[in-house]
């Protein structure tokens, strides 16, 4: 599957964000995905399978933020998937434009993901098949 990992900065390994951002998409390329860092990605999205709200589980960031990078994918008609409970897990859910999985639980993060690239690959291979 290919991945968009959208950030809204530059940020090194070495950085708080940074070493999340890094670990992550290193997780992702060993299981075989491609992975895409974007700082900025106005004209890119129609390109990517998913995009991914990756967020620490804080208060905060469940019920008193509006990240951009949400409406930019759907927007864009990308599937979403949301690790973190909030509103904007409500819409994906309510909505099925996407994967919320629990916060905490990488484990369920990895299953959720890879079942998802495998229904995007059986869909792909029906509609080749026509």
């Amino acid at each position: 599957m290919k991945v968009l990992y959208l950030h809204q900065h530059f940020s090194t390994p070495q950085g708080a964000t940074g070493t999340r951002t890094y670990e992550m998409a290193k997780r992702l390329i060993a299981h075989g995905h491609r992975v895409t860092m974007v700082c900025g990605w106005s004209d890119l999205l129609w390109r990517f399978d998913i995009g991914l709200m990756v967020f620490d589980n804080v208060p905060a960031f469940s019920w008193g933020t509006s990240p951009n990078k949400f409406f930019d994918y759907l927007s864009s008609g990308l599937s979403v998937f949301i690790n973190y409970p909030s509103w904007l897990a409500d819409i994906v859910i309510r909505n099925k434009c996407g994967v919320a999985v629990p916060p905490g639980n990488p484990a369920a993060f990895a299953e959720a993901l890879i079942k998802l690239a495998d229904q995007f690959v059986s869909f792909l291979s029906k509609i080749y098949k026509q």
